[in-house]
């Protein structure tokens, strides 16, 4: 999936996983250098996490690498212009 990117300054991601203990990478190339990464936080409800990332203007490929242990379930993602 492509996105047109334009002034996103922030990333927001719905989650949520209790046995787990870790991050998530973004990155626009599938074995790239993350462009930041979303701490996380143990919850069995989903609930949102946010990072500021600034991701580069024009269409892009967005992808989310989990760094940590155990595994957690991503509901959604939202970029923000801020």
């Amino acid at each position: 999936q492509y996105f047109d990117c334009k002034d996103i300054h922030e990333i927001a991601v719905k989650v949520r996983g209790n046995n787990f203990q870790g991050r998530l990478e973004v990155l626009l190339e599938r074995e790239g250098e993350p462009i930041g990464e979303i701490p996380l936080r143990r919850s069995n409800e989903w609930h949102l996490e946010k990072a500021v990332i600034t991701i580069p203007d024009g269409i892009r490929a967005l992808y989310f690498r989990f760094r940590g242990y155990g595994s957690v379930s991503l509901c959604e993602f939202e970029l923000k212009q801020i």
